[in-house]
């Protein structure tokens, strides 16, 4: 068991596709190298590394968000699926090589994790990729698509 989580800690270490929750955007930088794309007005930066399309979103300049698919893709133009270890290697690399909990697991591919202060979301359909987030991100996430649904419903509503 040791010798497993030490090799993780060293795949994670080595690999340069492996980013870090709470980095800067020059931190990121560094790590992928130049954006293939950026919308500032919604923080985000995308980038392409080892074979992955990497996005990170920024608030307070830290990376609070981070999805990971591969570039490659099927017949059907949708990413090449990640392996059950590429996940735990991204996932780990953002817990110091510790093991994340299992929270939800659904017959149609959707996992959610917990570890620490960070939540990640797998999800094989329609998009296969992995999701990594700060709880603080998630919750702002959650309170803007509540207030979101309630505004669509008052519209409903009051035409």
């Amino acid at each position: 068991m040791k010798a497993l989580l030490l090799l993780s800690v060293l795949i994670s270490l080595s690999s340069p596709a492996l980013a870090r929750i709470g980095e800067t955007r020059e931190q990121c930088e560094a790590r992928y190298g130049k954006p293939v794309r950026n919308k500032e007005e919604e923080q985000t930066v995308h980038y392409e590394k080892a074979g992955y399309h990497i996005v990170c979103e920024f608030y307070e300049g830290k990376c609070e968000d981070i999805s990971f698919n591969h570039v490659a893709q099927e017949g059907e133009g949708k990413p090449l699926p990640l392996s059950d270890n590429e996940v735990k290697v991204l996932m780990e690399s953002n817990s110091g090589g510790i093991p994340w909990s299992l929270t939800i697991k659904e017959a149609d591919g959707f996992e959610a994790w917990q570890w620490n202060e960070l939540e990640a979301y797998f999800n094989e359909r329609p998009v296969r990729y992995l999701f990594i987030a700060t709880k603080a991100s998630a919750a702002r996430r959650r309170a803007k698509d509540a207030a979101e649904d309630e505004k669509a419903r008052r519209n409903l509503k009051n035409p």
